[in-house]
């Protein structure tokens, strides 16, 4: 398939297109890293997942509407996109430290296995740009839903953040959510309960 092609084609599409060759490279990294493991087959395979987080991204961005999906706990979902990313987390030296009282907090309305990938990476965005601070995002309840914010020096500057912003505000908006950069270090995402 050509560039010039491949510029055409819908989000969706193209991200559909780019995930058969990165599977096999995945697949051929691994197998490299069984037989002679080292920090470039690592560092290859963790380039790998962020795009694969990212295709998830760009799958979502130009979806018209999506079903609502069902009620969750963000906070859980929060969790397991943290665990998604445990190994970058760690290698940052990281800290996950969600706020004491995330869990108390009512069920959200949404698509969760649409919504994880990307949380997932914005979490591992924040990581990147704040290695060995404690990730704690903020988690609070407001009029119509939940409110997350997560803070990091130039968070909003980084193109797979911006990514994930556009897909999660296409998630989130059909049920009245919204996902947005506030100033240079803040995203703030809005899920209705």
């Amino acid at each position: 398939m050509s560039a010039r092609h491949a510029a055409t084609l819908p989000g969706e599409e193209l991200a559909h297109v780019l995930r058969n060759p990165l599977s096999s490279v995945k697949l051929a990294l691994q197998s490299l890293g069984r037989e002679t493991p080292g920090p470039r087959t690592r560092l290859a395979l963790r380039e790998v997942r962020k795009l694969e987080r990212l295709l998830c991204a760009l799958a979502e961005w130009d979806r018209p509407a999506h079903p609502p999906g069902g009620r969750f706990s963000l906070a859980v979902l929060l969790e397991a996109a943290a665990s998604d990313v445990g190994e970058e987390l760690c290698r940052r030296e990281v800290e996950w430290a969600p706020g004491a009282g995330m869990a108390a907090l009512p069920e959200v309305t949404g698509a969760p296995l649409l919504l994880r990938p990307l949380l997932a990476q914005l979490l591992a965005e924040v990581a990147e740009r704040s290695p060995g601070v404690p990730l704690s995002p903020e988690l609070r309840l407001v009029a119509s839903g939940l409110e997350l914010r997560l803070v990091a020096p130039g968070l909003a500057n980084s193109g797979a953040a911006r990514l994930c912003l556009v897909a999660l505000h296409a998630l989130l908006q059909p049920a009245g959510g919204a996902a947005r950069a506030e100033g240079p270090d803040l995203l703030r995402l809005h899920v209705p309960t």
